[in-house]
């Protein structure tokens, strides 16, 4: 898809699967394109997802950029936590990251994280917290925030 073919305001951005079977793999490559509107494209190999500016400057239809970054550091978060219970033979149901940048607006100064592990076999929290801990020391999203972002992070299960 390309900035021509975004949704409009009226339409919402996709949020079922795809499936990917044949479809190209972005392998850590995007493009953005901006239109003169203030929103824009993502493309991602065969995948593409629109973007949008803030509402102060015109936009607020589509997801902003500081969005997909809280939301590509929460399904790493989730992704690296996920691989390290597996690692340990500690299963789960789900397991759920809530990442919320602040200020709201302007420049990211820091994120709170809220992680839930639902269905967790029985282990004791301890285990868990090795978990969570190797999660976010493995997550390669949260790898890049580690000198410059004040982050927290807090998990139950």
């Amino acid at each position: 898809m390309r900035p021509s073919d975004a949704p409009t305001s009226t339409e919402s951005p996709p949020t079922t699967p795809v499936e990917s079977e044949d479809k190209a793999l972005p392998h850590q490559q995007a493009t953005a394109t901006l239109t003169s509107d203030l929103s824009g494209t993502i493309d991602a190999g065969d995948y593409a997802w629109p973007f949008d500016v803030t509402p102060e400057f015109g936009g607020g239809r589509h997801p902003t950029p500081v969005d997909y970054f809280t939301g590509a550091l929460s399904a790493c978060l989730s992704a690296s936590i996920g691989i390290q219970a597996e690692m340990r033979d500690v299963s789960f149901n789900t397991v759920e990251v809530n990442s919320t940048s602040a200020p709201e607006g302007g420049s990211v100064e820091s994120i709170e994280i809220d992680i839930t592990l639902k269905g967790v076999s029985d282990t004791d929290t301890s285990t868990i917290d090795r978990i969570v801990t190797a999660g976010e020391r493995t997550c390669h999203i949260a790898e890049l925030l580690r000198d410059d972002v004040d982050v927290s992070i807090d998990w139950t299960a």
